[in-house]
């Protein structure tokens, strides 16, 4: 199974919003918390679909760590299977939500951003080139270091 790495900053003007993102994330129940899944389709099968379409990841989060960045602005890192949960992001931007967020697929090689202003940006580098790539996530992610553990194990 492939786990994707993520780090999400939420802002919202409504406090009690934050706190409940916080008290799911802590619970790995973040996606399910403002979008959640019909109890129906959890127990005939058609969760999967669900949670592909509405999360853009097939489970919830995979908590890493939680904190309060300060009174309005809350950080969480946390893994998901296969996707960044960019589907969700979507959706809380409809709820009223600011969010920040990145991640790295290091097992498929790619990356990327996602931002209420430009939604989400989407890197690939599976050819091991990573010039395209913002220097931001180059640094979060320390590709550079990885891009040449790739190469050195595949003798370039």
């Amino acid at each position: 199974m492939l786990f994707r790495s993520n780090t999400l900053y939420l802002k919202h003007k409504d406090k009690a919003q934050l706190e409940r993102a916080y008290n799911a994330a802590k619970e790995s129940e973040l996606l399910n918390e403002f979008v959640p899944c019909p109890p129906e389709l959890l127990e005939n099968g058609g969760w999967y679909e669900f949670q592909t379409t509405n999360w853009g990841t097939k489970w919830d989060i995979d908590l890493i760590d939680t904190d309060w960045i300060d009174d309005d602005k809350l950080a969480v890192y946390f893994n998901t299977a296969w996707g960044p949960p960019i589907a969700w992001y979507d959706k809380m931007v409809e709820l009223g939500f600011e969010l920040e967020a990145t991640y790295n697929e290091p097992g498929c090689c790619f990356c990327g951003s996602y931002t209420n202003e430009a939604g989400e940006d989407y890197y690939d580098y599976s050819d091991l080139d990573i010039s395209n790539i913002p220097e931001e996530l180059i640094e979060i992610y320390d590709l550079e270091n990885y891009v040449d553990e790739m190469k050195q194990s595949e003798g370039e």
